[in-house]
């Protein structure tokens, strides 16, 4: 990274540092020795639960990122399933561009680099419930989520989940 990169993924870059010592601390009074994290995924984990947090609880979630200042709302627009136009703000908006960004970034090879970022994300739920569009659209739009509805109440579903992250 350079000073460029710095500048435009800040925010991203303290959520993920923040995310990496609070892990670390935690792993340190754990006892085990042989655990490994991701402070990436676990930060790109909350910043989806804040997509589709309110209130207080999504405010709790900003702090667990380890950022300060006051967020910043922006107005998105995007095309819906019927492939009309859509506008809506979304809270703590620089935060989503930033993280987003940053992961599609790192998940670009170039020549000469000594790594590649693979990562995917999925968010099962119980097929009872019905999820919010704005949510489902902005889980979509940044982090590249496949969603997948289940029926909890089956037997069958546990197992689904289970083979669904070893095929990623």
């Amino acid at each position: 990274m350079n000073l460029k990169d710095i500048e435009e993924y800040g925010l991203a870059l303290e959520a993920v540092f923040g995310m990496g010592l609070r892990l670390q601390a935690i792993l340190e009074n754990s006892g085990n020795e042989n655990f490994v994290v991701s402070p990436l995924s676990a930060t790109v984990i909350v910043a989806q639960l804040l997509l589709g947090a309110e209130g207080e609880f999504r405010d709790k979630l900003y702090e667990l990122l380890s950022l300060s200042g006051h967020p910043q709302h922006y107005n998105i627009h995007y095309y819906n399933k019927d492939k009309k136009n859509e506008s809506s703000t979304l809270p703590y908006a620089h935060i989503h561009l930033q993280l987003s960004s940053l992961v599609k970034k790192l998940q670009k090879k170039k020549t000469g680099e000594l790594f590649t970022l693979r990562q995917s994300n999925a968010l099962f739920y119980n097929e009872s419930f019905e999820l919010n569009s704005y949510f489902k659209n902005n889980i979509i739009m940044f982090y590249d989520t496949e969603i997948t509805p289940l029926d909890f109440n089956k037997d069958t579903s546990r197992y689904v989940i289970l083979r669904r992250f070893y095929l990623l």
